[in-house]
């Protein structure tokens, strides 16, 4: 369900440049939390493994744009994002079973965080739909 409301969104174009290069709208805060998927492996913490999600998407051209725009800001950014657990979910594979987690009181803040981080990234983009793979 939620996976199909999420290819609903993002199944066309979002915040294309038009004619005159400006950039059309961003997704609503509503739009973003469910089609946002990858788009929170920019802040995952960076765990010194060979291997790191968030180091590799921090690689990434637009992302190394808006931080060399905005160097101070993003690392901060980084930093608090990193330590927040996005995922409201936890699989316990032996069991096969799906447990929701209990609402963290930062949530909200930290949502609204992540929106702007895309509200800025997005500038960086011809289509912002390449943030959220």
């Amino acid at each position: 369900m939620q996976q199909d409301k999420a290819e609903s969104i993002t199944k066309n174009p979002i915040g294309s440049k038009n004619e005159k290069g400006e950039k059309g709208p961003p997704l609503s805060p509503e739009h973003f939390k469910i089609a946002q998927n990858n788009f929170r492996f920019f802040f995952f913490k960076d765990d010194n493994k060979k291997l790191n999600i968030g180091r590799i998407y921090r690689k990434k051209i637009p992302f190394q744009q808006w931080y060399a725009a905005n160097t101070e800001k993003v690392q901060r950014l980084v930093d608090e994002l990193g330590t927040y657990q996005f995922r409201r979910w936890y699989i316990d594979r032996e069991a096969n079973q799906i447990y929701n987690l209990p609402d963290n009181p930062r949530g909200p803040e930290m949502e609204r965080k992540l929106y702007e981080s895309y509200l800025h990234i997005r500038e960086y983009v011809d289509d912002d739909r390449t943030l959220f793979i």
